[in-house]
């Protein structure tokens, strides 16, 4: 297995990033309507481990970041980082649907 490296990217490249393809879905006419709401989550321990197979997983709910996001927005809860799952949560499943 290669050895493991440290891996540096800005917020700012990331943010761009984020931009940049949200702005193609939006001029491609695209909704972000999700058909589900439940996904499987997967400890972090073993997500970044690839030397084991995951077995400790539990679920997430789409709707439930959703509603933490907007709680955010509002005012009604801090900006906290943890809330980057939330929106990647999201995100991913925004990809995974709207792949061209």
């Amino acid at each position: 297995m290669a050895e493991r490296n440290n891996l540096t990217v800005s917020l700012d490249e990331i943010e761009s990033a984020v931009h940049v393809l949200v702005q193609h879905l939006k001029q491609q006419g695209a909704q972000a309507e999700l058909s589900d709401d439940y996904y499987w989550e997967i400890s972090e321990d073993e997500r970044y481990d690839p030397t084991k197979s995951p077995t400790d997983f539990s679920m997430g709910q789409l709707s439930e970041d959703v509603e933490r996001l907007r709680q955010i927005l509002r005012g009604d809860a801090p900006p906290i980082g943890y809330a980057l799952v939330w929106v990647a949560s999201l995100l991913r499943r925004i990809g995974s649907t709207h792949v061209g």
